[in-house]
C-alpha cells in the first residue's frame, strides 16, 4: 500500500522512496493480505489498492507472491486511463461490484430475471453496477457471470509473462498459431432468451461433459449430475469452501479424473470439486451435467480464445 501511494504521489511514504514517472514496484515472495476496511476513497488509504498513475507491478511468481483482498474490497483499482502492467503474482479474494446491463434490473423473464431475483434474495444489489443496454459491455453473458465483452476480442494468455492480452478479431494473425491444438468451442443457451455461454467438451471415461471456460476460476468444478454421469468414485471433502461470484459454497466431494481429454489434448490426475454450485442454478444449467474449468488447467501453456472462429488454440508443450 505504501509503495503504491509513493508511486501515485511521487513522494516518499514510510520506508518507500518517492516515485517518479512510470514507476516499477517489485513485490518479494510472500502473501500480502489487505486488512484496512473502507471502500469509499481513491487515495489508497483504505480498502483496495488504488492506482492513480502508470506503473508496473512485478511479483516473484504466481505461486510465490499473493495479494489477498480478504473479501474487503477489490484488490486493485485503476482509477483512470493509465498504462498498468501486473505480472508474476496471484490476485485472490477480491470483492467487486457485479456489472449488469440495465435490462437485468427490470427483466420479467429469462436468465436476466433469474439473476435479478438472486441478487435481491442475497441482498447484493448494493454492489451492482447497471450498464446502459447499448454499451459495448452489454452484449451477452460470459462463461460464468458478468457481461461478456470478451466475445468481441481474441483473448491470448502468455504463460511465460503471466499476462492476458486482448486483440480485435481482424488483428489476430492465425498463421502465427500453426501447430497449436484447436479445441472447438460451442455455445450453450442460457435460459429462454438469446444469452449463450461458451463451452468445450470434456471427454472422461467415454462420457462427454460440457465445461464452461472461466479465466478467473481457481478450481475445476462440476455438479453432481456430471459426477453421476461418470459413475465416478468421489471422496468426501474436508469442509473446503469455494468463493465464487454468486456466493460461498461448501464443496461436497472431490473427484480425481485419471485421464481427461479435451480435443486432442490429454491430462492425467485432474481434480474437480463436486457440488451443486449456485452458479449453475443461476445460469439455468443445473438440469444437466456441467463443469467449469479455469485457465490454470492449461498450466505452462499459452492459449488463445478465438471467439470469431469458435475455437480455443492451445500451444503444444515444448
Amino acid at each position: 500500500r505504501e509503495a503504491l501511494r509513493a508511486a501515485n504521489l511521487d513522494i516518499s511514504v514510510d520506508a518507500c522512496p518517492a516515485g517518479s514517472g512510470a514507476d516499477t514496484i517489485v513485490i518479494p515472495i510472500g502473501t500480502y493480505t489487505l486488512n484496512i476496511a473502507g471502500s469509499d476513497e481513491n487515495a489508497g488509504l483504505t480498502g483496495d489498492l488504488d492506482i492513480n498513475s502508470s506503473l508496473t507491478i512485478l511479483g516473484s511468481g504466481m505461486r510465490d507472491t499473493i495479494i489477498d483482498g480478504a473479501q474487503l474490497d477489490r484488490v486493485f483499482h485503476i482509477t483512470g486511463k493509465y498504462v498498468v502492467k501486473i505480472s508474476g503474482l496471484t490476485i485472490q479474494n477480491g470483492k467487486a461490484a457485479i456489472v449488469v446491463p440495465t435490462g437485468f434490473i427490470t427483466a420479467q423473464s429469462g436468465i436476466e430475471k433469474g439473476i435479478r431475483q438472486h441478487l435481491v434474495e442475497k441482498q447484493m444489489l448494493a454492489g451492482v453496477v447497471s450498464m446502459p443496454s447499448m454499451t459495448a459491455a452489454s452484449f451477452g453473458l460470459d462463461g460464468v457471470l458478468g457481461v461478456d465483452f470478451l466475445g468481441q476480442y481474441a483473448v491470448a494468455f502468455s504463460s511465460e509473462e503471466d499476462v492476458v492480452r486482448f486483440y480485435e478479431h481482424d488483428k489476430l494473425a492465425v498463421k502465427s498459431y500453426r501447430g497449436w491444438s484447436s479445441v472447438p468451442l460451442r455455445s450453450l443457451q442460457i435460459g429462454d432468451g438469446d444469452t449463450v455461454a461458451y463451452a468445450f467438451d470434456l471427454s472422461i471415461a467415454g462420457e462427454t461433459v460440457p465445461a464452461l471456460f472461466d479465466l478467473g476460476a481457481g478450481f475445476n468444478l462440476m455438479n453432481w449430475r456430471a459426477a453421476q454421469l461418470l459413475d465416478a468414485r468421489t471422496k468426501r471433502s474436508g469442509g473446503q469452501k469455494v468463493h465464487g461470484a454468486i456466493q460461498e459454497t461448501l464443496v461436497s466431494a472431490q473427484l480425481e479424473v485419471a485421464v481427461l481429454k479435451i480435443g486432442k489434448l490429454y491430462w492425467r490426475n485432474t481434480e474437480f470439486m463436486v457440488s451443486d454450485f449456485p452458479i449453475f442454478e443461476v445460469l439455468e444449467l443445473d438440469d444437466r451435467a456441467i463443469a467449469i474449468v479455469g485457465a490454470h488447467l492449461f498450466n505452462n501453456r499459452d492459449f488463445v480464445i478465438d471467439f470469431a472462429r469458435d475455437q480455443l488454440l492451445v500451444k503444444a508443450p515444448d
